[in-house]
């Protein structure tokens, strides 16, 4: 995995959880499939301590400007930096 800035999207797993639910989207599935489905798709990154920080706040960034957040993920990616929801 690589990383070429500081911004959300400027590292592999970002960039690649930002596309899997873009493009379920361009497939037909609803918002929820296309959520659950991203999830399934990025578990190896949700499970690694390190990667888990990119692949939330990538994934939840991507959710918001696609007017789709959860609160469940949102308060995920806030609990990551210390936020309270």
């Amino acid at each position: 995995m690589g990383a070429w800035g500081a911004n959300l999207f400027q590292n592999d797993i970002g960039m690649e959880a930002k596309q899997i639910f873009v493009d379920f989207l361009k497939v037909g599935k609803t918002d929820a499939e296309a959520i659950e489905l991203t999830i399934k798709e990025c578990a190896d990154y949700i499970r690694d301590e390190e990667d888990k920080v990119d692949f939330w706040l990538g994934f939840a960034s991507v959710l918001f400007d696609y007017g789709r957040l959860t609160e469940e993920i949102k308060e995920r990616a806030l609990s990551l930096i210390g936020v309270e929801a």
